[in-house]
């Protein structure tokens, strides 16, 4: 574990940028230009944004014109070194690079309040749609763009229609990769089609190397597709560093092991 002290400077910034590939350049742009001053980064397609301003009161577009994709960035310093102005040179060279169309800069905590608000309100959002299919997956950060068009090519083969809602923490590769039904349809139109919708986004992962679950855990909706898809050695490992811990097996129990 280690400990960092408070940051002396923050600032947040909202872009917009034409596809998930010019999101993730901008990672490394940001990285490189700042010395790794960013310290969140945040992936959301434009159905985010719109289904936050339908289902959340008291939010607001980010920006003035509609992007494909936005960018929540937060970049810290844990001391007063004029980061403001060495994020404004980094957007514009990012600009001249085009991999961004606009950005915004919040200019005050509230500012920046409302812009995570947005981010933190996703999951609501996302109810307020239906049930439809949920994931929590990840891969690496670079082969981000390609899952998305991947999965987003088995949902359409599965369930016409039917909208991807992609967000995330794309610095680690984390991807919310949640699909609803199409617009004005009933709340369960996704229901006879939900076990083949993952299914087929767990292959797409798969083929990439990644994860079928990242930070929000196993639990029991994914116990028996992690045994199904893990590699056994993998999974008795796991097995004896749990029993090693938990010889009882009186913590979180029949979750996963």
């Amino acid at each position: 574990m280690k400990l960092y002290p408070l940051p002396a400077e923050k600032v947040t910034v909202c872009a917009g940028v034409k596809s998930p590939a010019d999101a993730v350049a901008l990672l490394s742009h940001a990285q490189n230009e700042t010395g790794g001053a960013a310290t969140s980064f945040e992936l959301m397609t434009r159905i985010c944004i719109d289904l936050v301003l339908k289902h959340i009161p008291n939010t607001r577009d980010p920006m003035g014109e509609a992007h494909a994709v936005y960018v929540l960035m937060e970049f810290s310093s844990g001391q007063k070194s004029g980061l403001r102005a060495q994020i404004e040179e980094m957007l514009e060279s990012a600009l001249n690079k085009n991999l961004i169309e606009d950005a915004v800069i919040a200019e005050n905590e509230a500012q920046a309040g409302a812009l995570w608000h947005i981010r933190h309100s996703m999951s609501e959002a996302i109810n307020g749609e239906g049930l439809g299919a949920r994931h929590d997956v990840s891969v690496a950060t670079s082969d981000i763009p390609a899952f998305l068009e991947k999965a987003g090519a088995e949902v359409t083969r599965i369930a016409p229609g039917a909208r991807v809602v992609a967000f995330g923490h794309i610095g680690d590769g984390n991807v919310h990769y949640d699909v609803v039904g199409p617009e004005g349809a009933d709340p369960h139109a996704l229901d006879d089609k939900r076990a083949e919708i993952e299914s087929a986004v767990y292959d797409v992962i798969g083929a990439f190397n990644g994860s079928i679950s990242a930070e929000h855990g196993v639990g029991r909706h994914r116990r028996d597709t992690l045994a199904k898809r893990k590699n056994p050695v993998e999974l008795e490992m796991m097995r004896a560093i749990k029993k090693s811990l938990d010889p009882q097996g009186i913590m979180n129990p029949g979750k996963m092991l």
